[in-house]
């Protein structure tokens, strides 16, 4: 949780941590969200493309693995 962007805004860390925390696509989610609540007031940063692109990917790969695992599942 702490390393979610709940508790805290992109902007009041440095450049180089920004850049480092902003790779994960809730921390961006959590801004863009900011971003809809305060408008211009703060300073946020967020790209819907990155986050809808990471997200897509890791849906897939869940997808995939879910796939996979249905071969050692038995119900019977």
């Amino acid at each position: 949780m702490i390393f979610s962007g709940f508790f805290y805004l992109a902007d009041w860390l440095p450049p180089a941590l920004r850049s480092v925390s902003l790779c994960q696509p809730y921390t961006q989610s959590y801004e863009m969200i900011r971003a809809g609540v305060f408008g211009t007031t703060i300073t946020t940063y967020g790209d819907p493309a990155y986050t809808t692109f990471v997200l897509a990917i890791l849906t897939l790969f869940g997808l995939w693995l879910m796939r996979e695992s249905r071969k050692y599942i038995v119900i019977e």
